[in-house]
């Protein structure tokens, strides 16, 4: 994925807040991008594929350099598309989860690198798993599709996290939650654009995920 540095935002985000350090407007500008892709799920990729081990239900998810996993949108295995299921309702069942075979058809996701299959795979199957990614903490940019496409949504929630800060030359309590309904709005949209697809087709129903 081609990436656009944080500090792109830089000149654009200085002259609504002048005295503010430039560190200081870039972290905004990362914790923005981070916001975004987590409440939107906007940034999707379909990570590479894997096989099955026998015996083995438990895989990492490999999400490319500078991001994490915001959430697994679809998991396929052997072709078929499996359900989300939480450890309460598996751990609830009768027999221990862990101790069954078969060929899977759900998975959990105990963290953000990690995918569980249940039953533990019994062949050989291939596994293809479309995720949504946010950037890292310590990345220095963001995927430029959210860049070519939401610059002003994440203009304005740098603005709201910069403007909310206290006791400092450019403090604007008013113009930083007018600056966050923007932001929320924008995510609000982008979401509704990432469950269709990226089209213009009405959503029919929400894509399944587990967080």
């Amino acid at each position: 994925m081609a990436a656009t540095a944080y500090t792109q935002w830089l000149d654009s985000i200085q002259i609504h807040v002048p005295d503010c350090p430039s560190p200081t407007i870039t972290q905004a500008v990362r914790q923005a991008c981070i916001d975004f892709c987590q409440g939107s799920l906007y940034l999707r990729a379909n990570l590479d594929a894997f096989n099955t081990v026998i015996g083995d239900d438990e895989y990492e998810l490999t999400a490319p350099a500078d991001t994490v996993v915001a959430a697994v949108i679809t998991v396929r295995c052997g072709g078929r598309i499996i359900d989300p299921v939480r450890q309460e309702d598996l751990d609830a069942e009768a027999n221990y989860w862990r101790d069954l075979e078969g060929s899977p058809g759900r998975y959990l996701q105990p963290d953000e690198g990690t995918i569980i299959l249940n039953p533990v795979p019994s062949s050989i199957e291939e596994v293809r798993i479309m995720v949504a990614l946010r950037p890292t903490q310590a990345s220095g940019g963001v995927d430029s599709a959210i860049y070519e496409r939401f610059q002003d949504s994440i203009m304005s929630g740098a603005l709201a996290r910069l403007m909310a800060m206290p006791g400092v030359a450019w403090s604007n309590p008013a113009l930083a939650d007018w600056h966050a309904r923007a932001f929320n709005t924008a995510i609000a949209v982008a979401s509704d654009k990432a469950a269709r697809g990226l089209t213009n087709k009405k959503q029919l129903r929400s894509a399944a995920r587990f967080l």
